[in-house]
């Protein structure tokens, strides 16, 4: 067999010359890239019981270590956000993170399909469907395990925690879409929500605007203050000093005018 042709066939499975062999991986892209384009087809069609069979296959396919040079080689792009992600989660060196093969597979599959999935919303897909359930159920997603959730979401709106608000903000933009009106929210996660919002925009072409869907509350009017009329200044009136009050002169005490003895008085009428 032409060695040419050996090359050839094996070009996707990193082929090395080793002496007077060539050796290569025991998979190749095409391991991954066939189930990944199976799944687009059962995205497309809605048919979940493939799409779990399909996510379940990819999903223990980590068991095969040399998976992760693959996935690195022919898709760099992902493969290194996904690195980079791991890295932070676990603050460790690229060294010590390379070794961790299975969960680095993981995390890229988890954003290539996060990447299916938004590309699946921004597509023509849309067209099939026109009831209200039908497009708020576009993005339930029974057929995504738990364990790829996180990086899923990480990959799609930016925050490992964001799937209640993504929801919480796509319901909310299908009510108003079909019924004009919705009940109050307030996104806790506002840039979760505007990525929300663009994607729901995408798959209705409603072209709705974060502010018409989520109004800041109206601010409450300042406590007018009752005006005051500036009284002027007036000084304390200064404490005059009490006036030295003069004493009374005391008057001299009058004796009482002596009664003479009785005694007396009857001489004189003898006399007289």
């Amino acid at each position: 067999m032409p060695e040419a042709f050996l090359w050839f066939v094996l070009k996707d499975r990193q082929p090395v010359k080793d002496g007077d062999q060539i050796i290569a991986y025991s998979i190749d892209r095409l391991s991954i890239e066939e189930p990944l384009a199976k799944f687009r087809e059962a995205l497309r069609v809605r048919n979940f019981d493939e799409l779990r069979k399909i996510v379940h296959e990819l999903y223990d396919a980590r068991l095969n270590r040399t998976l992760w040079q693959i996935v690195y080689e022919f898709d760099r792009e992902r493969a290194e956000a996904a690195l980079e992600y791991l890295k932070q989660k676990y603050g460790e060196p690229e060294s010590r993170v390379w070794e961790r093969h299975d969960e680095l597979y993981l995390t890229w599959l988890a954003f290539r399909l996060a990447d299916e999935f938004e590309a699946y919303l921004r597509s023509d897909a849309r067209r099939g469907f026109k009831t209200k359930e039908e497009v708020a159920g576009a993005v339930f997603m029974p057929w995504l395990l738990d364990e790829l959730v996180p990086a899923f979401m990480r990959r799609l709106v930016g925050d490992e925690d964001g799937w209640g608000e993504f929801r919480a903000t796509w319901i909310t933009a299908v009510n108003m879409w079909f019924e004009r009106m919705a009940e109050p929210y307030s996104p806790k996660k506002p840039a979760v929500a505007r990525k929300a919002v663009e994607l729901f925009n995408a798959f209705t072409g409603a072209g709705f605007k974060y502010e018409e869907l989520f109004p800041p509350p109206p601010q409450k009017p300042e406590a007018q203050k009752p005006e005051t009329t500036a009284k002027p200044e007036t000084k304390p009136a200064e404490a005059k000093r009490p006036e030295a009050v003069k004493p009374e002169a005391a008057k001299p005490e009058t004796k009482p005018e002596a009664v003479k003895p009785a005694v007396e008085v009857q001489k004189l009428e003898e006399r007289g």
